[in-house]
């Protein structure tokens, strides 16, 4: 008969996950514990610092393509505002530049 090196308790095992006859009851998280001390172990580890690594990329990808979105999402209003305070120049201008008389230009100045 084989006898365990380490006991199940030490790894973390309540009395009803583990029976010796049985094995263990509970798969997902009895592999990466059988796993701990293997070159398999290992390979788990990387891939899994890999896919967080991805993630971490994906994110800062977002942050900055939201970043790149704001600024010319600022530039567009700033662009917006310029066209607009223009107008208002050519409105008055062109109010000044027709050849109507209104009372606006008839005004006598008291000396």
């Amino acid at each position: 008969m084989l006898v365990p090196l380490v006991s199940p308790r030490d790894l973390g095992y309540k009395n009803h996950d583990f029976d010796f006859r049985k094995g263990c009851t509970d798969f997902r998280n009895s592999v990466p514990l059988l796993l701990s001390g293997s070159p398999l172990a290992q390979i788990f580890r990387r891939a899994r610092r890999l896919r967080e690594y991805v993630f971490e990329t994906e994110d800062y990808i977002n942050i900055m393509l939201d970043d790149k979105q704001n600024h010319l999402l600022q530039m567009g209003v700033m662009l917006t505002t310029a066209t607009l305070v223009m107008g208002a120049f050519v409105v008055v201008a062109g109010v000044f530049g027709m050849n109507i008389g209104i009372d606006l230009f008839n005004v006598k100045l008291k000396n």
